[in-house]
């Protein structure tokens, strides 16, 4: 299935710039300035948006604490901001919110959906192009720096050794 394309007027710049002269207001119709004193030029176009659509997927989070398994299970339950995939644009619905087993033991069979592989437990040197998935992040300065796990995208159908939730659903943790 393909992203959907909708035309929407966005906003495009991010430019930044120290003082405002005839130049930034000429080229940026709308400026902000920053909490350091400093600007950013932004403009409005009509653009072409790409947009996930009619996807269906299974998350599964195990957590390294305890204690964050309450927080993570209500912040999905009732979301502080309306959750994406990444980008604003990619809006998601969540269905379904549950805890439930994983089994231990890994099973070797084919893949019944794309799954990110870690490169790391892969067991062969595969062919083909490595993702930067990002994981983790710390806020530094304001901003998430995110750490990143680098994957193979397996596709339906591909063998893999993965494990299995009660209800038999495939999961590779990350």
């Amino acid at each position: 299935m393909q992203p959907q394309q909708v035309f929407d007027k966005g906003y495009i710049g991010g430019f930044h710039f120290r003082t405002i002269n005839k130049e930034m207001e000429d080229r940026w119709s709308i400026i902000v300035d920053d909490d350091a004193g400093d600007y950013f030029g932004f403009t409005t176009r009509l653009c072409t948006v790409e947009l996930l659509v009619d996807r269906y997927y299974t998350l599964h989070i195990c957590v390294e604490y305890e204690n964050d398994f309450a927080q993570i299970f209500k912040a999905f339950n009732y979301p502080p901001v309306y959750p994406s995939l990444g980008r604003w644009e990619d809006s998601i619905r969540i269905d379904d919110v549950k805890i439930v087993e994983v089994k231990e033991e890994l099973t070797n069979g084919k893949l019944n959906a794309y799954t990110w592989l870690p490169v790391e437990y892969s067991p062969v040197e595969k062919i083909g192009s490595v993702w930067k998935i990002p994981t983790y992040y710390k806020i530094v300065r304001d901003k998430r720096r995110f750490e990143y796990i680098r994957c193979y995208l397996g596709e339906r159908g591909a063998l893999a050794s993965y494990r299995l939730d009660e209800d038999n659903e495939q999961l590779i943790l990350i």
